[in-house]
């Protein structure tokens, strides 16, 4: 029993420290530069650099992504788990 609750308590600890990757694109497959990537609810964020990419970490394993720039409606995404969302 022990050593299940020590696997479990592991296996959050690790999800947490997994580093979410991805590019953003405009509607014509165009990279977005600066569009803010935030976890939401705490103040972790990055933003994209020219070529559309990010990386934020640590990210809790059920977080979801802020994606969010002036003039856009901010989308929300859920990271369930995957270490890549474009």
């Amino acid at each position: 029993f022990n050593l299940l609750v020590l696997l479990a308590i592991w296996g959050s600890t690790y999800a947490q420290n997994t580093p979410v990757t991805g590019r953003v694109l405009d509607e014509n497959g165009q990279p977005m530069a600066g569009i803010s990537v935030a976890e939401k609810g705490t103040t972790n964020g990055t933003a994209t650099d020219t070529q559309g990419r990010y990386s934020i970490q640590p990210v809790n394993a059920k977080a979801v992504l802020v994606f969010s720039s002036i003039g856009y409606t901010p989308e929300e995404v859920a990271v369930n788990n995957r270490t890549q969302i474009d």
